[in-house]
């Protein structure tokens, strides 16, 4: 009687995950050193260096600039953008990097675990739903 093909299956990919088969054992310590991946993979950065590489040519703000000196003048700024259908207006009235950089994002929610997501991403993620949203506007 066969085993059947699943059980066949899984026994060659032990043996060649244990070094018994192709591509294991002594077969990798023939590989040639060309072979060996080239260059240094950073993906898992502690935040500050993530930080200091994000934030690399961006002058640290004094504060909040643009934008609207109150939450009523807020109002009042989109409802006057979108009267004009003016996105441009929306662009002013959103955080620049800068202030996103150094004032908003390091004490978040996606800086900190278990999320503690790249700031370029979490930068484009924003940016990306804010067009979206004032294009739907």
């Amino acid at each position: 009687m066969r085993p059947p093909l699943l059980l066949q299956t899984v026994a060659c990919l032990l043996a060649a995950a244990c070094g018994d088969g192709p591509g294991g054992g002594a077969a990798a310590a023939d590989t040639p050193a060309s072979a060996a991946p080239a260059g240094v993979v950073d993906s898992v950065l502690p935040m500050d260096v993530m930080l200091d590489r994000f934030r690399a040519g961006v002058a640290e703000p004094d504060g909040l600039a643009g934008g609207a000196d109150s939450r009523d003048e807020l109002v009042l700024q989109v409802v006057r953008a979108l009267e004009a259908a003016d996105t441009l207006a929306f662009e002013r009235l959103g955080v620049s990097l800068a202030e996103w950089a150094w004032l908003y994002f390091p004490n978040s929610v996606q800086a900190r675990p278990p999320y503690e997501l790249p700031p370029a991403l979490a930068w484009f993620q924003l940016q990306e739903g804010n067009r979206q949203g004032v294009l739907r506007l």
